[in-house]
């Protein structure tokens, strides 16, 4: 049953859903980047990206099925649900061109960095309260994953800051 909530409709909380749906998450996500560091010497990035997004909806449409939501959107859901696609795809494009230059765990780490930004536009866009020690957290992550990139960015120069601009476009996903 739905329930409304300041005139949204909203399904009942699943948490145990929810915490199944993450832990595949963090299993299936390092493995496809694990494919796309072994097929980004050998075949074209269009099609590294084609296939990623293919086996996501493989796997993602029979539990939308299953779930019982609408598959159709109109207005503005619509038209977010088109920019965090073309703001995923760019993400994913440039994780999988980063790949290609930097070491997985590398590229991974200074993706990492992502929450922080998160952190900061939740702050500066949605003006949610963000306490000191939060910040402190955030300058003392973003200082870590600084020492990250800088061996990176001597040994293979521009590219290590892909992952970087990852971060910043997987940010503005989560923000949309």
């Amino acid at each position: 049953p739905l329930i409304l909530d300041k005139g949204f409709a909203m399904l009942p909380d699943k948490p145990m859903t929810g915490i199944a749906m993450m832990l595949g998450f963090c299993i299936v996500a390092p493995v496809g980047d694990a494919i796309a560091k072994l097929l980004g010497s050998s075949v074209p990035l269009g099609q590294v990206v084609f296939i990623r997004f293919a086996v996501q909806l493989l796997i993602l449409l029979p539990l939308v099925l299953l779930t019982g939501r609408p598959l159709a959107m109109r207005g503005r859901t619509l038209w977010l649900a088109f920019v965090r696609t073309v703001l995923h795809v760019i993400g994913i494009a440039m994780m999988f061109t980063a790949l290609k230059y930097l070491p997985l765990a590398d590229a991974v780490a200074i993706a990492f960095v992502m929450p922080f930004i998160m952190l900061l536009l939740g702050h500066t866009v949605l003006g949610e309260s963000v306490g000191p020690r939060r910040m402190a957290a955030c300058a003392v992550g973003f200082v870590g994953t600084l020492m990250v990139i800088q061996p990176s960015f001597a040994n293979v120069g521009a590219p290590a800051l892909l992952p970087l601009a990852v971060a910043v476009i997987f940010a503005l996903f989560m923000l949309v």
